[in-house]
């Protein structure tokens, strides 16, 4: 008989770690145990210290499943997906008509297998900038349902898009649908990015959705690649601000770990931060996302929406918007 070992969990740590993906045969009717000092003791041999694996590598070995599934009223459902090592694509459903948008299906086959177990028909794609891990999925969707109405920014080149859209669009990916998907771009991350806010039409106390790709995480931003602090203060004083408190935010990262843990140098006091950052960390162990996250939860814990808090200019030794975000993100870039 060969075992095959895996991933298991250490009785002391709580956390997982790796045994190997060597063929066992000599002592497979051995038990195994994990020893306090994270060393595996296997039939009495005992082995080198093992290294923990990265979360996200777990992140992206897990397959599609239901509970993956927000639903956000009757008519209205998000069903969020793990891509490629950390990223997310999601699909937006429109449970009425039982149609779907992808938003940045960067793996084909994954979302077109979550659109059928969701029993509904994949008729477009929003996607949210123009870099491959978001947009690197289209023209092959694009082959696959020649039909599909792919959905891109109107200032940067984006791969297999056939409408072009900008700021201050809005539309119906699909006629009929309960849906407005608003437009907004925040120029920083890539010059062209845009952000999809969607509101269900004639329900006044739908609650908002939005796609923010990579401008806003859970607890932190995306990296000014293409764009200053200034750009980043204007996207988030001129868009982000007007949005609902209670908007639900579907970023396109699994970084919230990592986001939070730079959150913590900077607002160590910050009880609710310290909350998150142990809820988001039991996410990952069960195996679940962090996403959504409410704007209204965003701005008590994420270091980049919170420079106007004393606490984070102190932190920064820096007062003025710009510079403060300026210097936050110059920071994280090498946390």
């Amino acid at each position: 008989m060969m075992l095959r070992l895996g991933y298991y969990k250490s009785a002391f740590q709580g956390v997982v770690v790796w045994a190997s993906k060597r063929y066992f045969t000599k002592y497979s009717t051995h038990k195994f145990v994990c020893t306090p000092c994270g060393h595996i003791s296997f039939g009495g041999l005992r082995t080198k210290r093992l290294k923990q694996p990265d979360s996200r590598k777990l992140f992206a070995s897990l397959s599609p499943q239901k509970y993956y599934s927000s639903s956000i009223s009757e008519n209205v459902q998000v069903r969020t997906i793990p891509v490629l090592r950390d990223n997310y694509s999601y699909l937006l459903i429109d449970k009425r008509h039982k149609v779907a948008a992808a938003v940045d299906p960067v793996e084909p086959t994954k979302v077109t297998r979550a659109a059928e177990e969701e029993g509904v028909r994949l008729v477009a794609v929003l996607t949210t900038h123009k870099h491959w891990d978001h947009s690197g999925g289209n023209e092959e969707l694009l082959e696959m349902y020649p039909s599909l109405n792919i959905f891109g920014s109107s200032y940067e080149t984006v791969p297999g898009t056939t409408h072009r859209v900008g700021r201050g669009d809005v539309f119906q990916f699909h006629t009929p649908s309960c849906l407005d998907v608003y437009v907004f771009c925040t120029p920083c991350h890539t010059r062209g990015h845009l952000l999809y806010f969607i509101k269900e039409r004639d329900a006044t106390d739908s609650t908002a959705i939005l796609f923010s790709g990579d401008t806003l995480f859970v607890g932190g931003c995306g990296r000014f690649f293409e764009g200053s602090s200034e750009d980043m203060l204007q996207n988030i004083e001129q868009v982000v601000h007007k949005f609902p408190r209670n908007t639900l935010m579907f970023c396109g990262h699994e970084y919230t770990v990592k986001n939070l843990e730079f959150a913590l140098q900077m607002e160590p006091n910050n009880q609710i931060l310290k909350n998150k950052y142990e809820w988001a960390k039991k996410q990952l162990e069960l195996g679940k996302f962090t996403v959504p996250s409410t704007l209204e939860e965003e701005y008590l814990y994420n270091p980049f929406l919170r420079y106007g808090e004393v606490s984070i200019q102190q932190a920064v030794q820096q007062s003025e918007p710009a510079k403060v975000l300026a210097e936050l993100r110059k920071r994280k870039d090498v946390f």
